[in-house]
């Protein structure tokens, strides 16, 4: 049976990040046109989150080995408000983003959060159907915000409240 866990990102995770990041599918899902990134700048982005109160790094294993991330890049404790991200390096179309997530979204919420939010390319089909079986529900749409391939596309926000995650137990 696999076993998919969440650990503390590490230092020794920039060059796995990097190379999900070189993916053409992944940058298309999840990173601006025209993203270009190093082994360095995944090492930069790994230590300053883990020295930022307001940032949660998490990697997504299954049987011990790496196959994406969950962070939270902004926990506003004044709020109690988080802004998600997340994506599968491999392992995709098997429902271990949704699960990652859930159990995620279990450890933010008891810390006393109350509200999670994240946005999502209009044509990112994959993620908003994780997230809407996780119960988020799209508030609004920010019109042509990102830019992809010569094309402007709406991005699509997110929201979840720790008593509708609740209810779903």
């Amino acid at each position: 049976m696999e076993k998919l866990n969440l650990r503390k990102v590490t230092v020794e995770d920039s060059k796995i990040i990097y190379s999900w990041k070189q993916d053409e599918f992944f940058q298309r899902m999840a990173l601006d046109d025209g993203y270009t990134t190093s082994i360095a700048n995944q090492l930069q982005d790994i230590e300053n989150s883990l020295i930022n109160i307001h940032n949660d790094y998490q990697i997504i294993t299954l049987d011990g080995v790496p196959i994406g991330y969950v962070r939270i890049d902004y926990i506003d404790e004044k709020h109690h408000s988080a802004w998600l991200r997340f994506a599968l390096g491999t392992n995709r179309g098997f429902g271990y983003a949704g699960k990652a997530l859930r159990i995620y979204l279990e450890k933010i919420f008891s810390t006393g959060t109350i509200r999670v939010e994240g946005e999502v390319y209009a044509y990112n089909v994959p993620s908003q159907k994780t997230l809407e079986r996780l119960g988020f529900v799209r508030e609004g749409t920010k019109r042509k915000a990102h830019y992809y391939n010569g094309e402007y596309v709406d991005v699509y926000i997110y929201g979840l409240l720790q008593e509708e995650f609740s209810k779903q137990k």
